[in-house]
């Protein structure tokens, strides 16, 4: 009987072993990217898939003013998108928890944030007040019916905390992206993510935008915060204001796990493969 070949098990296990990383790697990747696609696509997909599904499709009430909207991205839970808002908001939730930041603090700030994001899927805010929901010609073909709930302030209430919290929660998680890690701490990044960290040019363009999404939240918030304090009652039918915050807010949300995800270091090869691809062809075809 041979005696086994004991470097050649130790090659077998240290490539299973780099496999199952990578595969933990891309899960990652994959994890910080769908975030970032829930928090940029949520505003846009609800706006015009409800338009596109359940208006009259005129024109006009695609501008964003007056009572053509509801007065808040949640408030399309009152709308037929209601399932596509609530659907997010529990996905999110569950890619924030299944997320394991790099050390307990991170993990904290992501299962709050998860825990905050099921909590505006199950407690809503309160209804809209503008016509939105009246079967006019920016409202929907099929007329929503609204089965109030008794006790529908408290809920409201309670939605309000858990948005601010989620918010809350993406900012920081966007203030720790900013952070500079240990001589260690970057031997166990990926290629891609040791590139960023050791380039301080692509480490402080991410950072700038970094500080931009939080600056983006921090402005959000407290437009939000004016605008229910201050704005006259006929100040705040002009515009749905708070719409506007929350987009924002969702906006730079989003933003920031897309840049934590590398979207942005994917985009940029690809868009200088695609000008190296044709400068190869004119090349070419030059006589």
């Amino acid at each position: 009987m041979s005696a086994p070949n004991i470097a050649t098990t130790g090659q077998a296990a240290a490539t299973d072993s780099a496999a199952v990383s990578g595969q933990l790697v891309g899960s990652y990747m994959t994890l910080r990217k769908a975030i970032g696609w829930i928090g940029v696509c949520l505003p846009f997909a609800v706006f015009l898939g409800n338009w596109v599904v359940f208006s009259h499709h005129i024109g006009a009430c695609l501008v964003p003013i007056s009572n053509k909207l509801p007065d808040s991205l949640s408030g399309y839970y009152y709308s037929h998108m209601r399932d596509v808002f609530v659907g997010a908001m529990w996905a999110a939730s569950v890619f924030l928890i299944f997320y394991r930041g790099r050390d307990r603090l991170e993990r904290w700030v992501t299962n709050f944030a998860g825990l905050f994001a099921v909590g505006i899927a199950l407690f809503p805010t309160a209804p809209p007040t503008s016509d939105y929901l009246q079967t006019t010609s920016c409202g929907p073909v099929t007329p929503v019916v609204l089965q109030p709930s008794p006790d529908g302030s408290e809920i409201g209430i309670v939605h309000v905390v858990c948005l601010c919290g989620l918010m809350t929660m993406i900012a920081l998680m966007a203030w720790r992206f900013t952070k500079s890690y240990s001589s260690d701490e970057i031997d166990a990044m990926t290629d891609d993510e040791r590139q960023i960290e050791l380039n301080p040019s692509l480490k402080g363009r991410n950072n700038r935008i970094y500080w931009g999404c939080i600056a983006a939240m921090a402005v959000a918030g407290a437009f939000a915060v004016i605008q229910q304090v201050a704005f006259s009652p006929s100040l705040k039918s002009e515009a749905p204001w708070l719409l506007y915050a929350e987009t924002v807010a969702f906006l730079a949300f989003g933003t920031a796990w897309f840049v934590k995800g590398r979207a942005l270091l994917a985009f940029g090869k690809a868009v200088r493969t695609v000008r190296t691809t044709l400068s190869a062809k004119e090349a070419m075809a030059a006589p």
